[in-house]
């Protein structure tokens, strides 16, 4: 069961102290994310590039890392494993051992990048003369603040530029119900005691906490065939800053209802989350008095900033009726959230 990312709960308050000289602020907080592109695969040799050639064995698998013999390479079309949790081996032994590198392992404090791309290797190595034909089935689960997990919150791409298309599922747990999502990573003939390694790239889109399973499975019996290796943490915290900046010196505007000054503010959301700004939070204070946005005047009122670069720019007005001096007021933006409050300096005209 996919969850709509947009009914996600938004998070209920981060405390966030920011510094910023000129311009900056922090605002309401919404979560949202892009979707992931999961590929085209018309030829049902499920690698991506419609070429009718299975994964490993494409002219443009050229990375070093990948040892896949091609001759031992399974072509999965349309057979993907219906396994949606990872499976306990009990007392059986297994067969298979699986090994993982990747950026920050063992690493206390390491942390990652949304929407940064990581290299991980897989190393699958056949126990007591293992035989047989095994799928690699990856499962992924996100924790902190959130147990939920979308399809669109995690990439993987092999070597060949196949993306894993991921299955939804809700797991029930002794607290709480959480969703995993699962997936192929790809499938190979163990003989000979033939070592299987392969490279492919990990995105992580979104904030919390991933945790990432890998486990190999009898492609016939989809029988467990090694203990599931679990990768955590890969905590994905949230960072940025928000500017905030007036985009000319301001005008004034007067008209028969009063005296305006009027600026063009832009806001640029430079954090890793959604972030809801309002034109209510701007404030003209000369050190005593306040001078507070005009909402009438000004249309815009409020908007949700897309993570990582989404920007607005609109005109607010200030009502300058019965004020004097006019000189010497600092532009504010007043987080009603964590009660920082962020000055750039604009110097009224008189």
């Amino acid at each position: 069961m996919a969850c709509d990312l947009m009914d996600k709960k938004m998070i209920a308050a981060i405390a966030v102290v920011i510094v910023l000289i000129g311009a900056g602020a922090v605002v309401a907080l919404s979560l949202n994310t892009p979707a992931a592109n999961n590929g085209n695969d018309n030829d049902n040799d499920n690698d991506n590039d419609n070429d009718n050639i299975p994964d490993n064995t494409d002219n443009n698998n050229t990375d070093p890392n990948n040892t896949t013999d091609p001759a031992r390479t399974v072509d999965l079309g349309n057979m993907g494993l219906n396994i949606t949790f990872p499976v306990s081996l009990g007392s059986n032994s297994a067969a298979l051992d699986l090994a993982v590198s990747y950026p920050g392992k063992g690493q206390a404090g390491y942390t990652y990048e949304r929407t940064g791309v990581y290299k991980f290797n897989l190393t699958s190595t056949p126990l007591a003369n293992y035989e047989g034909d095994v799928a690699i089935r990856v499962f992924a689960e996100l924790a902190d603040p959130h147990n939920e997990i979308d399809t669109r919150n995690l990439a993987i791409t092999n070597a060949t530029g196949r993306v894993i298309e991921w299955t939804s599922d809700t797991k029930v747990g002794e607290h709480t119900n959480y969703i995993v999502i699962s997936g192929d990573l790809g499938a190979f003939k163990t003989s000979d005691g033939a070592v299987d390694q392969r490279t492919f790239d990990v995105m992580l889109n979104w904030v919390g906490n991933f945790t990432i399973t890998f486990q190999a499975f009898d492609l016939e019996t989809e029988e467990a065939v090694s203990a599931p290796l679990v990768v955590t943490p890969l905590y994905v915290p949230v960072t940025g800053e928000l500017s905030v900046a007036a985009m000319s010196g301001g005008e004034w505007n007067i008209t028969d209802d009063g005296t305006y000054y009027v600026v063009v503010i832009n806001i640029t959301n430079n954090w890793n989350i959604r972030y809801d700004v309002f034109a209510a939070s701007l404030v003209l204070n000369n050190g005593t008095d306040d001078i507070a946005a005009n909402t009438t005047k000004t249309t815009f009122q409020s908007q949700s900033l897309a993570p990582l670069g989404g920007t607005t720019q609109f005109r607010v007005f200030f009502d300058f009726s019965a004020v004097e001096p006019r000189d010497d007021f600092t532009l504010q933006y007043r987080d009603s959230l964590s009660g920082e409050v962020i000055d750039v300096h604009l110097p009224i005209p008189t």
